[in-house]
């Protein structure tokens, strides 16, 4: 999938792709990742446009697309490992408590 930010390149971009015999499909610049999995897309390219980065009005991606993790799955995989997080820190604090009485 390339994600189209406005690049005056995304369908060259889109051409060569196709050219090594890859579908591709342009997409809107804001596509969540939840739409990209679910279409089956193993790879995302990311086509700049004209907006500065540091403009307000700037198009924005979905975050999730650097972690390959949807909101929901990062919601899921944080309380996972603050829970793994605690667990360590109990057994820390054990070892600590046990190793002064020794």
């Amino acid at each position: 999938a390339i994600l189209d930010a406005g690049s005056q390149f995304s369908k060259l971009i889109d051409r060569k792709i196709r050219e090594l015999n890859i579908e591709s499909d342009l997409l809107p610049f804001d596509t969540p990742l939840s739409k990209l999995k679910e279409n089956g897309y193993s790879a995302v390219i990311l086509s700049g446009g004209p907006d500065s980065v540091y403009s307000i009005n700037s198009p924005q991606c979905d975050l999730a697309l650097f972690n390959g993790v949807s909101n929901k799955e990062t919601d899921e995989t944080d309380n996972e490992n603050n829970n793994e997080k605690n667990n360590q820190n109990e057994n820390n604090n054990k070892n600590i408590v046990n190793s002064s009485y020794n």
